[in-house]
């Protein structure tokens, strides 16, 4: 057994941004450090570098220059030569020099980066890697002072190309919005740098910056503060990290803030939206200003604060950044047929989410519009966040929805809160397209496969059909990616059912074909939907799994006082409620829901019609309603958010789940199903609704009705004045069934295990 530790050189000129991993090898049994720092972009005593290279395993070159040039032209077959590369070097003619074909791993700090490179050098991808840049969360994580939500904070104002002007400009209109703003410049002035003293235009340029705030009406909210160790103590009175450059790699400052709290506001330059959330990236000065007025809100501060420093822990902290390259290593030395010294190895820090595979998933969705496409998508992701799971969610969003910025954050903030996961918004118009054109792809496909592999995912969860598509597209062109196609329905039906074209349908069900057959596992809301497609295609869709529209029950458990309390503010005490959960799309078969309620009123008179639908329908019922002759004084629309229905739902005596008779109901789960159970609240459904028709019978927690009878008015009276009066005098006993049978058959705990452990195998595959 090999006991002698793996021998490290790092070489570069300026080895600072380098450092924590320096230290964390240093401080690591299993490595021995050298250090090869030398002047310049060249290496000038060669012999000195050949001396310390010569019982190196690992040969490190930071910087891409001449050091990266000498030590791929001088390495041994079995030594490893790891290159990190940076903005810098990017147009340099090193990278002409350089032996490539000794190269075992080049590094990338920033996506973007890695994207022009690989464009120009296409042959060299598959040595490509793209790992940050280290920072101390732990360090630079420090309470902020009282105020700092009003204080902008910019490192470094050299060179020229920093834009501290912008800074300036940005700083000077807050201040005529609020006079509490200032603005603290920290780092070396251009006159201390000898070389810039030789560059007359940027000398005129800081010239005419010191004019600006001088003679501005608030010279004295403009401070300026030398360099030096005190990032994280000046960071704490810092609110907001600008980053107002013409172009950068990574620029480091805006990770170090995002540490501490403070929220980036960063101009667009290229790549900035792929290496930091792009809600707080901004096109204009006026929208950084907008973006900074709508985060000084001490709860939306707090929040946001929050949220960064989550982010930059997430994808920053150098116990992550540092076991990656660990990870690196040991891959690259296992191809030499070497390895760390087993005895000496580091067992990984203890993680709650250790053994879990980290996926992402995907979907469309709508600020403002909640459905039970999005119900099922943020339970399955909050979940499985819950049992450990790194889950990523990229939500397509439209464009132009999105009016102000600010709407951006909070929706992704309400997401990310409400999940547990990390979230990454994508603005398109495209996501419906049948076919992707190239700028649909750059749009769509291109930014989630960059994310996937920045990430180091490697299964994509798509949430119904047209996010499995971009989730097939992408793998097609990154063969390392799985392909989960989550059929929520079955959207060929649906689209047609809803008026689109005969031509629309029949491309969808090319795509659904092509889905079920390319798709590493089909997860399906039903038995119904599995014969369906048996059916349909003529075989069983790959390594299948039924996950139904599940609840958390927990969320719809109200005491007996509390029900009748929220009863009587209602004013409906003595009324028996028919309750109807959702939208009044197509397929609900809203005119036999109002059809049967007006019947039952000619049998009773102590009905109320309680509709819980977004305001987006509600001219639609009052026209429907009025259709069927129902009376304001027997009815009542609302609007109720998510987290409320669980609250509300239970004060009903029985749920309304009316469907036709269609192979769009026959294969679906509807979530209101599973929600009125676990409410402990009968239902009133059609037949042939999934599995969940055979259920009501089977366990008696509810009452079917025949198409025939609902289309031809011939409804039993005495059946239906039955089933009032048994849960009238008997409710207590028909809600412990309902809640018993969604224990039973619609808790997610046991089916997010299951898609839990086929993710495992998805992986290990």
């Amino acid at each position: 057994m090999k006991t002698q530790p793996i021998h490290i050189l790092f070489a570069g000129h300026d080895l600072k941004f380098l450092t924590p991993l320096i230290e964390y090898c240093q401080s690591n049994v299993d490595y021995r450090v050298s250090i090869d720092e030398h002047d310049g972009h060249q290496i000038a005593d060669t012999q000195r570098s050949a001396r310390l290279a010569k019982d190196a395993q690992i040969l490190f070159c930071e910087w891409a220059l001449g050091n990266a040039v000498w030590y791929s032209k001088n390495k041994r077959e079995d030594q490893i030569l790891i290159v990190r590369l940076h903005l810098q070097e990017m147009d340099l003619q090193y990278l002409d020099e350089i032996e490539w074909h000794a190269v075992d791993h080049l590094v990338f700090i920033c996506p973007e980066n890695e994207i022009q490179f690989t464009r120009k050098r296409p042959e060299l991808a598959g040595i490509t890697e793209l790992i940050y840049n280290p920072i101390p969360c732990d360090g630079l994580n420090q309470p902020k002072l009282p105020g700092a939500e009003f204080n902008l904070g910019f490192i470094g104002i050299v060179p020229m190309r920093k834009r501290a002007d912008l800074a300036t400009e940005i700083l000077l209109r807050l201040k005529k919005v609020d006079r509490r703003f200032s603005l603290s410049f920290k780092g070396r002035l251009p006159s201390e740098y000898p070389w810039m003293l030789k560059r007359k235009k940027e000398m005129a340029y800081y010239d005419e910056l010191y004019r600006t705030i001088d003679t501005s009406p608030f010279p004295n909210a403009i401070g300026f503060e030398p360099h030096g160790q005190d990032i994280a103590e000046w960071f704490q009175k810092i609110g907001f990290i600008l980053s107002t450059s013409d172009f950068e790699g990574s620029h480091q400052a805006v990770a170090e803030g995002m540490a501490t709290g403070a929220i980036p506001i960063i101009r667009n330059w290229a790549g900035a939206d792929k290496l930091y959330p792009p809600e707080f990236v901004y096109q204009d000065a006026d929208e950084a200003v907008n973006l900074i007025l709508h985060s000084i809100n001490s709860e939306t501060y707090l929040q946001r604060s929050e949220a960064c420093r989550t982010f930059a822990r997430t994808h920053f902290d150098n116990v992550s950044i540092c076991t990656k390259y660990e990870k690196l290593f040991d891959e690259a030395l296992s191809r030499k047929g070497l390895s760390r010294p087993q005895s000496l190895a580091l067992q990984p820090p203890p993680s709650p989410s250790l053994d879990k595979v980290p996926v992402l998933h995907i979907c469309f969705l709508k600020p403002g519009i909640e459905s039970g496409y999005r119900i099922r998508v943020m339970s399955e992701v909050e979940l499985l966040t819950k049992t450990g799971h790194a889950v990523h969610l990229v939500v397509y969003t439209p464009k132009k929805r999105l009016d102000h910025k600010n709407d951006l954050i909070e929706f992704a903030q309400e997401l990310a809160n409400r999940s547990g996961a990390t979230v990454s918004l994508f603005e398109t118009d495209s996501f419906f397209d049948l076919t992707f054109d190239d700028a649909a792809s750059e749009e769509i496909v291109v930014p989630l496969i960059e994310l996937a592999h920045r990430e180091g995912i490697k299964i994509l969860h798509g949430q119904a059909l047209y996010a499995t598509r971009v989730a097939l597209r992408a793998s097609e062109r990154a063969r390392d990616l799985r392909v989960v196609f989550d059929c929520h329905g079955i959207t060929p039906e649906e689209t047609f059912m809803s008026g689109g074209h005969f031509s629309r349908m029949q491309a969808l069900e090319k795509i659904e074909e092509e889905a079920l057959v390319a798709a590493d596992l089909t997860v399906m809301v039903s038995e119904s939907m599995q014969e369906h497609f048996k059916v349909k295609y003529g075989s069983a869709p790959r390594q299948p799994l039924i996950v139904p529209c599940c609840v958390d029950a927990d969320k719809f458990k109200i005491s007996h006082s509390s029900r009748g309390a929220l009863r009587k503010n209602l004013g409906l005490s003595e009324k028996f409620i028919l309750g109807y959960l959702g939208t009044l799309a197509s397929w609900q078969w809203p005119e036999a829901m109002f059809n049967l309620y007006a019947h039952m009123r000619t049998m009773r008179d102590d009905l109320h019609l309680m509709l819980m639908i977004p305001e987006s329908d509600h001219d639609r019922a009052i026209e429907l309603l009025e259709k069927a002759q129902i009376p304001e004084n027997s009815r009542s629309l609302r609007e109720v958010p998510s987290e409320e229905v669980g609250q509300l739902l239970p004060v009903i005596d029985a749920g309304l789940l009316l469907r036709e008779a269609h192979p769009v109901n026959q294969v679906s789960s509807p979530t209101k199903f599973g929600e009125y159970l676990a409410a402990g609240v009968p239902v009133i459904a059609t037949a042939g609704i999934s599995d969940f028709s055979t259920w009501i019978v089977e366990h008696e927690v509810g009452l079917t009705l025949g198409h025939e009878e609902l289309t031809q008015g011939i409804t039993s009276n005495s059946e239906i004045s039955h089933f009032i009066d048994s849960i009238q005098s008997e409710r207590k006993v028909w809600g412990e069934r309902c809640s018993r049978l969604c224990e039973e058959k619609l808790s997610w705990e046991d089916r997010i295990l299951n898609l839990s452990a086929t993710y495992s195998n998805l992986h290990i595959d």
